[in-house]
């Protein structure tokens, strides 16, 4: 449901509130959009204590489990769940 609220919303804030002057209103959207990037925030520390099969058998040794996520998941989820939102509420609010 976040993918597809980020897939459906964002177009068109970035279309109409991109270069909105900072002393304006926020989009109207923005306490959600920081829900939303919270939620992807938290899934990013789940992460990292969510155990994978291994050749048919389930591993959940910590240290095992985040080496393979920062080798496999880690740079997308990352890079995809800037928190964009935050940094718009504060210019907003400054």
């Amino acid at each position: 449901m976040m993918l597809l609220y980020t897939a459906v919303v964002v177009p068109p804030v970035m279309a109409f509130y991109w270069e909105a002057v900072a002393c304006e209103a926020p989009p109207p959207t923005i306490y959600t959009d920081i829900f939303v990037d919270s939620f992807f925030i938290i899934d990013i520390m789940i992460s990292f204590s969510t155990g994978f099969i291994l050749h048919g058998k389930y591993v959940d040794r910590r240290s095992t489990v985040a080496k393979n996520y920062l080798a496999n998941g880690f740079l997308f989820d990352f890079f995809t769940s800037v928190p964009v939102s935050y940094v718009q509420l504060y210019t907003y609010n400054m």
